[in-house]
């Protein structure tokens, strides 16, 4: 399995960190709280410094969510510590449903059977998700590295149902970065479709081993974003 990794941090400082082990923790991490499912990943973006922890990734999960209308192009300007979205056309401020301009802390954008979406985790001390449907690559919010910190890498990684293994990290020009984002989100829907069901069985409840338990529990947040998931225990 293939994503692109985009780390577009404020500030030179954060550049510095470990950008290979921030992406490890972010796919192994994301995954095991339910996050996402990797084979629908497309792209994780990047321009926070908060550790990808179990912890706080598992709590996005159980974010308030909102939906922001795929009608017009939206891109990202500067504004004080931050960067703001903004209509690429127009240049006015997306707002969320309390009124403010909406400054993006990470971006997951993954596949489902007839779409591309985006999921967008919000600057804040409450954390808001705004959710994105759109059609294809080209609709996906321009992340604009203003101070020229962006950094791209194309992940190849193994995926089995207990455990993820990042095979290899390997930094790419934008422009690459941006030709396989394309590439993925337009890959056949019928593959993702097949992967959209996470379905665990069971023949005994009691008898399931901890991590089928751990797999149940996170269904809620699987399904909440893009997944549908089935546990059958085998229970009459």
């Amino acid at each position: 399995m293939e994503m692109v990794f985009l780390f577009n941090p404020l500030t030179e400082k954060a550049n510095n960190l470990d950008h290979k082990n921030l992406i490890r923790d972010y796919l192994k991490n994301g995954k095991i709280s339910g996050l996402f499912v990797p084979g629908q990943l497309i792209s994780i973006v990047v321009q926070s410094e908060t550790e990808p922890t179990l912890e706080w990734l598992g709590n996005l999960g159980h974010a308030e969510t909102f939906v922001i209308p795929s009608e017009s192009p939206l891109t990202m300007i500067r504004k004080g510590r931050g960067r703001i979205i903004v209509d690429a056309v127009t240049n006015e401020h997306v707002l969320d449903p309390n009124g403010v301009s909406i400054s993006p802390k990470l971006s997951i954008i993954f596949r489902t059977s007839s779409s591309v979406s985006e999921m967008i985790v919000l600057n804040g001390k409450k954390i808001l998700i705004a959710e994105r449907r759109l059609k294809n690559a080209d609709e996906i919010v321009l992340w604009k590295s203003d101070v020229k910190l962006l950094s791209c890498y194309h992940v190849t990684f193994f995926n089995e149902e207990t455990e993820l293994e990042v095979v290899d990290i390997t930094k790419v020009e934008e422009r690459e970065a941006l030709l396989t984002l394309h590439r993925l989100s337009a890959r056949n829907h019928q593959e993702t479709a097949e992967q959209e069901v996470t379905y665990f069985t069971c023949p005994n409840y009691y008898s399931c081993p901890k991590s089928m338990h751990v797999a149940a529990e996170k269904s809620a947040i699987l399904s909440k974003f893009s997944a549908a998931t089935c546990i059958d225990f085998g229970r009459e």
